[in-house]
């Protein structure tokens, strides 16, 4: 558990590795939650899996697998990340309401088979090594600071 001034996190993490010939795989399991203190609003998620190539031989690289999941339960809202399994580094998702029902939080459904989106607030797509879009929006560029009034240019007042 790590707790600060505005935040705790917390939850049951683990990570379970694998070798194989040339790589080593990281199933992440257990979901963690943050606790904003301010507002009480919990978000709990659930990281992606990690996979490791070129450990003994070649280019050795890293890449991240299925889906990361972000659940709000008592706002209904979830933001589900998709990493491209074709070992590239992209990435595309959506933030939505869900439907309670058919709420679904396995990190191997891709975001394109989600059954649980009653209405999508906005797209997220970009590259987890250099930049993030949200709605064409850049709101991450490892290569430049982006404030949050230039990350959210419909409503300067609004900090997203």
């Amino acid at each position: 558990m790590f707790e600060g001034n505005l935040v705790k996190i917390y939850g049951n993490f683990e990570c379970v590795g694998k070798n194989s010939k040339n790589s080593y795989n990281i199933k992440n399991s257990g979901p963690c939650t943050v606790e904003f203190l301010d507002t009480k609003q919990k978000i709990r998620f659930q990281l992606p899996d990690v996979v490791m190539s070129g450990i003994l031989m070649g280019t050795m690289q890293l890449y991240l697998h299925n889906s990361m999941i972000f659940h709000d339960k008592e706002n209904e809202l979830k933001a589900h990340l998709t990493f491209d399994s074709n070992k590239t580094d992209i990435v595309k998702g959506s933030i939505y309401k869900f439907n309670k029902q058919k709420l679904q939080l396995d990190t191997s459904i891709p975001i394109n088979k989600a059954k649980d989106i009653s209405y999508e607030i906005c797209s997220i797509k970009g590259n987890w090594q250099s930049s993030m879009f949200f709605d064409e929006i850049k709101v991450w560029d490892i290569n430049e600071v982006i404030s949050a009034t230039k990350a959210n240019p419909k409503d300067k007042n609004k900090v997203l």
